[in-house]
């Protein structure tokens, strides 16, 4: 943009480029036996495999775990989704409930959180939710699971934690 007119300086005023930061985890070989511990009491979800697929300023330094690297706070659009089947006994009703944790709280978004009902060990049912939060350098992402009775067998198929920049 040329300014000779009211000041003579040439100035130039082009938007400020900041590179998008993402990552994505998967499990996506079926995770057996995950057992409630406390019914009613989330615990993480820390299947033996998980797989860093994507990754632009975000790690995976634990199993499961998807840590922003970054070096300023960003807003990112979170993604996840998990796909169950029950364990034993054979044949009950169960409600699985999810949520995001953000460095070992939850994090209060209706998208952070959702639930899947069992009818029986050879159904499957999937849960999901997509939300908008604030990751500091360092913070990082799990799912945490829980059902209503202690014991309770939950076996995860697939499942999958995104986290893509929007500033």
């Amino acid at each position: 943009i040329r300014d000779y007119k009211v000041t003579g300086v040439q100035t130039c005023a082009l938007p400020i480029y900041v590179p998008a930061a993402y990552g994505s985890i998967v499990f996506d070989a079926p995770v057996t036996g995950v057992f409630i511990t406390t019914g009613g009491t989330f615990q993480v979800v820390n299947p033996a495999s998980c797989t860093l697929t994507q990754s632009k300023q975000f790690s995976m330094p634990s199993n499961c775990r998807l840590q922003y690297d970054g070096s300023v706070t960003r807003t990112f659009k979170i993604g996840w989704s998990v796909s169950i089947t029950g364990g034993s006994p054979a044949t009950y009703s169960m409600i699985c409930q999810f949520t995001i944790y953000k460095n070992g709280s939850a994090i209060a978004s209706d998208g952070g959180h959702g639930s899947a009902t069992l009818q029986a060990t050879s159904e499957r049912e999937s849960t999901g939710g997509v939300f908008l939060a604030n990751l500091d350098p360092g913070d990082y992402l799990e799912i945490y699971c829980t059902t209503g009775t202690t014991g309770d067998e939950i076996n995860f198929n697939v499942g999958n934690l995104n986290a893509v920049s929007i500033t």
